[in-house]
């Protein structure tokens, strides 16, 4: 079973669709980054794949024009171009606890009640920072839920 963390679809299914995730900030406030879809060949870009028509993606199963499941190997960042799940870009994960969007808790924020974020106590992520397909901050809501600054 592997379930995109994003639109909660299971990317196993021979049925399922591009992700519903079309945009991604690397910081709170910054302009938002379109994602670039399966078979696009961005400028600048590289081309990561040659497809044949109706060619899935092999790694998020989504379909050429489609919207690739974050943390896939083939998706191309729409920032530096690299690939997205190994770039150094860091898009829409908070640095720390990979939990949210910046502010996140454990980046001197609390969550939206006040408390610390369970996954980092507030410390920050300890684990291996290079680990994108760690499931959202339990606390917080998740990728992309702001909390506020004290």
């Amino acid at each position: 079973m592997a379930v995109c963390i994003y639109c909660d679809q299971e990317m196993t299914d021979e049925q399922v669709r591009g992700c519903t995730l079309t945009h991604y900030s690397d910081i709170v406030g910054s302009p938002t980054l379109e994602r670039l879809r399966f078979g696009t060949l961005a400028e600048g870009g590289h081309d990561l794949v040659r497809l044949d028509p109706g060619q899935r993606c092999h790694d998020c199963n989504c379909g050429t024009g489609e919207l690739h499941h974050p943390g896939c190997d083939v998706e191309m960042c729409p920032k530096c171009k690299g690939q997205a799940a190994f770039c150094d870009c860091d898009l829409t994960q908070c640095r720390n606890c990979m939990g949210g969007h910046y502010p996140c808790c454990c980046d001197g924020a609390t969550a939206l009640d006040g408390e610390p974020c369970p996954e980092c106590n507030g410390e920050g992520y300890t684990g291996d920072p290079g680990d994108r397909m760690r499931p959202p901050c339990a606390h917080c809501g998740g990728y992309g839920v702001l909390v506020s600054q004290e």
